[in-house]
């Protein structure tokens, strides 16, 4: 939940163009940047992990 919440906001960032940089919202893009990484790091985990449910056997 919290990757998207930071991901929702900063694409509301990027779209009111907050202290834009060449036409780019500056906290919206690192904050894009950073959610993006946090969801890849979320799905490599639960790929190692090979389940989605908490049954433990």
């Amino acid at each position: 939940m919290l990757t998207s919440a930071l991901f929702l906001g900063s694409v509301l960032l990027v779209t009111n163009q907050v202290w834009p940089f060449r036409g780019v919202s500056v906290p919206g893009t690192i904050g894009v940047g950073l959610s993006a990484a946090m969801g890849l790091r979320l799905l490599r985990a639960i790929s190692k992990s090979g389940h989605l449910d908490r049954k433990q056997k």
